[in-house]
């Protein structure tokens, strides 16, 4: 009988490979090859591949994953083959009630045991939310309480912006000819109460690397969106130490230029 441990699952469609949490994985689902991830700060990371079975509302089946010890996430899906959009899981997956997901470990397979779930941690610093708890903060949230009834199209420029609510949450559909091949691009509506923590992953977890501005922005705008997102991003970065946009003006020093002569050694 296979053991199973409930986890939480990040569905990234800022990420082209799967990730997953070193500690989860066992001695024998290591393949034994490496691959160098290049992480969003440009830093490049050898990383071991693991073959580990994974069950969850966006994709199930045996999958190769790149294992990192300190991922934000038990497991991050990006866009791998059979990956079903972020935006569309599968209604019939039957998980655990805060939509954490399986990743069954082999080596525990031997032994009888029962499913033992990783608990979520029920502190405001946990990055896991559940469906149900989104939908009551977008409800409750007056930033967001005139989106819920606007159900017409604004065209700016060649962007054109509307809102949708399925399944409960709400949802900015942005499409651009530019931006996600042209396809509509559906961003959560993020309540205020989330918006600073969403700031904190995307900028200074291992898979943020304490991006500029742009990249910043770009990166959270590739599934959540919320009034005055580019102002806060912009804010956020600006008072990091650590960040480009600050960090080169305080660590740079003027040094003194002088002309020395030149003389050819023999």
């Amino acid at each position: 009988m296979e053991r199973s441990l409930l986890i939480n699952v990040l569905r990234d469609t800022g990420c082209s490979g799967m990730v997953v949490k070193t500690d989860l994985v066992s001695e024998d689902q290591f393949t034994g090859d490496y691959n160098v991830m290049l992480l969003i700060d440009n830093t490049a990371r050898k990383v071991p591949i693991a073959k580990i079975d994974v069950d969850t509302p966006y994709l199930k089946g045996q999958v190769e994953a790149q294992c990192l010890p300190n991922a934000v996430y038990d497991l991050i899906i990006g866009n791998v083959p059979g990956a079903r959009a972020a935006e569309n899981p599968d209604p019939n997956w039957q998980g655990h009630v805060q939509e954490a997901c399986a990743v069954t470990r082999r080596s525990q397979a031997r032994k009888a045991g029962e499913r033992i779930p990783l608990k979520v941690p029920d502190t405001n610093e946990s990055p896991v939310v559940d469906r149900e708890k989104l939908k009551q903060m977008q409800h409750d949230d007056e930033s967001l309480r005139k989106y819920w009834e606007r159900n017409n199209v604004v065209v700016r420029g060649q962007a054109e912006i509307s809102f949708e609510v399925k399944s409960g949450v709400l949802y900015r559909v942005y499409k651009h000819p530019h931006v996600n091949g042209s396809k509509p691009l559906k961003q959560v509506m993020v309540p205020v109460q989330l918006r600073n923590r969403k700031l904190e992953l995307a900028h200074g977890s291992i898979m943020g690397g304490h991006m500029g501005i742009k990249k910043m922005a770009d990166k959270i705008q590739s599934a959540f969106y919320w009034p005055g997102i580019q102002g806060d991003v912009t804010r956020y970065c600006k008072s990091c130490d650590i960040s480009p946009v600050t960090y080169v003006r305080r660590q740079l020093t003027r040094v003194l230029y002088r002309r020395f002569p030149w003389r050819k050694c023999h």
